[in-house]
């Protein structure tokens, strides 16, 4: 039984800290993105010339697998903890969004 309640906790806490960091690493890549975003795209037309810039898909595909792994994780805890991966989910998939707008132009 006591063992029993340290696992629920331990799965409990584990869902919360990776949800909780997946959804930090989500705003901060959302709004690095959307700045990027912005002055990449206001810059197109004056730098036809020079590098082709883009933003990077890899860190919002690695917010969406923390928050993923949140959301199993969360599934193994009987109390409902999936709020802040899913927050996570949101966050990173506006920034893996804004990436795939910009690699398609």
């Amino acid at each position: 039984m006591r063992m029993e309640r340290f696992v629920d906790r331990t799965v409990w806490c584990l869902a919360l800290v990776l949800g909780q960091a997946s959804a930090l690493w989500g705003m901060m890549i959302t709004l690095g993105w959307a700045i990027g975003f912005v002055l990449i795209i206001s810059s197109k037309g004056r730098m036809e010339s020079m590098m082709q810039l883009r933003l990077s898909t890899v860190p919002p595909l690695i917010g969406l697998t923390v928050a993923g792994l949140a959301l199993i994780v969360a599934q193994k805890s009987r109390t409902s903890i999936s709020q802040y991966a899913m927050a996570g989910l949101v966050f990173n998939a506006i920034g893996l969004a804004l990436a795939l707008v910009l690699l398609s132009r």
